[in-house]
């Protein structure tokens, strides 16, 4: 044996004819069968991460399009503004000058200056969301590429795990002994528990 191990079972006895690779005896090795089944735990954590990383990498890229909308949705709302402003600009200016002429009330080219002042605010306003939508966008990008790197990493982490699992599966494999050719048992100086 490969292994300090003990012997679990006899798988033969004398005058058993035997094949090369046949088992002959089973070994009992609690600490390499609790190696193993960490490893195989580990791996399926692994594959659980990856799931997870790419979950991760879809919900991102979901962002990254959701914030391209959001860019084109205010920059419509820009051009709403745009419109705005200049039909308060000119709506002023043409009861300013009825107002001048004192054929409209003041207050109602004070109103009109004011719904003016205010368009032109919104229209700010709308350039500020633009580059709070092309920030977002941005921010939404690098998510994506963070996401992209995780599933990298969770990639090579299954890797890990299924290298280690399988150096954890050869030692296993030590606990059975095989025939080295075909033969006829002819003696036999172990038994269970030995």
């Amino acid at each position: 044996s490969r292994l300090a191990a003990y012997v679990g079972e006899v798988l033969v006895d004398f005058g058993d004819k035997v094949k090369k690779g046949q088992p002959l005896i089973k070994l009992v090795a609690p600490e390499i069968e609790a190696d193993l089944a960490q490893k195989k735990a580990l791996l399926e954590q692994a594959r659980a991460h990856l799931a997870q990383a790419e979950a991760g990498a879809k919900a991102a890229e979901a962002a990254v399009t959701t914030a391209q909308s959001r860019v084109v949705q205010v920059e419509a709302s820009i051009d709403r503004a745009h419109a705005d402003a200049v039909r308060w600009r000119s709506e002023a200016s043409r009861l300013a000058q009825l107002a001048a002429s004192n054929s409209v009330n003041r207050q109602v080219a004070d109103e009109s200056q004011q719904k003016m002042a205010s368009a032109e605010a919104a229209v700010k306003e709308a350039a500020a969301a633009i580059d709070a939508a092309k920030a977002m966008v941005l921010q939404s990008q690098a998510e994506v590429a963070k996401a992209v790197s995780d599933v990298t990493a969770a990639q090579a982490n299954i890797r890990v795990a299924e290298a280690n699992l399988a150096q954890s599966a050869a030692e296993h494999s030590y606990l059975t002994l095989k025939a080295p050719f075909d033969g006829v048992v002819t003696s036999r100086h172990v038994d269970p528990g030995h």
